[in-house]
């Protein structure tokens, strides 16, 4: 029996691309696999009663952990109770780090591997996203990331900023995030041509600019479906409607299946994001047959053109471009559905190797 312990940057009841692959990725393990994942407090509670196919660790209190030796005691108190034999670093940032700084708890035959999220290593100042390069909090973090042992990047980009924070080549393992259908898709017909907007907010996401796009395209055969948490706008064009909020039950895949059924609506994506990692939405959307509206300097561009997937792209984020790109849509929208999962046998792999490394 291998242990494995999960400590993610974040988790539900927050709602993102990290969290959700996390659960995807869980579901690859085998039998002869034990997982716990540790969580905080709002984290575990949310988690204890929902189907699942990990088990919980002992939760941690969030604003505790900037405290030294209260870290260390419940590091040391994962490796007492739980024994782990590897442990995924899940979206890296500021836990992560400290755990590699101290990975000698665990002791000498433990296996570490770190999943950056992106947002722990890159940086964009224009949407608030991630952390300067000559903070403190960064440079602590190059300094500490070297320590594991294995690096799973999830594209060209995070590789290459592992390079540069002299991580050895040999140790990085370029890998997508796992996604597949979890059933059978059918698309809707419809009179107009249907845009989906979606995602958790974040000011990187800008889905403000596919309000402006709509109301450009107000008086056009284009309507706009948002289903985007925590992102309000008073003002409805009247091609604007929104889609119902998902509601969490199942902690055993993902998406749920209320945002599949949200693709099945759609004809096309918009992605209005100025940064991404890997970009989830953009392969759930290729995968569920939807033509992929994508800024083609952001990454989820050329892993939806390298998937085959139907990309449309824009040069930059005016709004007058991003119109230009979806009166390119097919008006026929006879995208097919991917009935194949992504990434699914180079993970498996990928876990294999490491438990054939830790057993060395």
């Amino acid at each position: 029996m291998v242990r494995h312990l999960f400590l993610p940057a974040s988790f539900f009841p927050s709602i993102g691309g990290a969290q959700g692959s996390m659960l995807n990725f869980i579901s690859l393990f085998n039998e002869d696999d034990l997982v716990f994942v540790s969580l905080g407090l709002r984290g575990f509670f949310f988690s204890k009663k929902l189907k699942r196919n990990f088990y919980l660790s002992l939760p941690y209190i969030g604003a505790l952990m900037k405290f030294n030796l209260i870290r260390k005691i419940y590091f040391y108190m994962l490796a007492f109770f739980y024994k782990p034999d590897i442990i995924w670093l899940y979206g890296g940032g500021f836990l992560a780090s400290e755990l590699l700084h101290s990975r000698e708890i665990f002791g000498k035959k433990i296996k570490i591997i770190l999943r950056s999220a992106g947002e722990d290593i890159q940086y964009l100042e224009e949407v608030n996203y991630g952390h300067p390069e000559d903070s403190e909090y960064k440079k602590k973090l190059k300094q500490n990331y070297l320590k594991a042992d294995f690096f799973w990047s999830l594209s060209e980009e995070i590789s290459n900023l592992y390079k540069s924070f002299l991580i050895p080549s040999e140790k990085t393992f370029q890998i997508g995030n796992l996604v597949k259908l979890p059933f059978n898709l059918r698309k809707k017909e419809s009179k107009t041509i249907k845009i989906g907007v979606i995602g958790r907010y974040h000011a990187k996401k800008q889905f403000h600019l596919g309000l402006e796009v709509a109301s450009l395209l107000e008086s056009s055969n284009f309507s706009f479906i948002f289903k985007t948490p925590n992102f309000r706008f008073k003002e409805n064009p009247l091609n604007v409607s929104r889609y119902p909020d998902s509601q969490i039950k199942d902690l055993s895949f993902w998406p749920p299946r209320d945002v599949w059924n949200f693709y099945e609506d759609c004809d096309a994506i918009l992605i209005t994001s100025a940064i991404e990692s890997f970009g989830n939405i953009t392969v759930e959307a290729g995968l569920a047959g939807c033509t992929i509206l994508i800024n083609e300097n952001v990454t989820g561009y050329e892993i939806a053109k390298n998937l085959g997937f139907k990309v449309i792209g824009f040069s930059n984020f005016e709004s007058s471009e991003i119109v230009n790109a979806i009166n390119k849509i097919d008006p026929k929208r006879e995208n097919e559905i991917v009935r194949k999962p992504i990434n699914e046998l180079m993970l498996r792999k990928f876990i294999k190797f490491v438990k054939n490394e830790q057993q060395k």
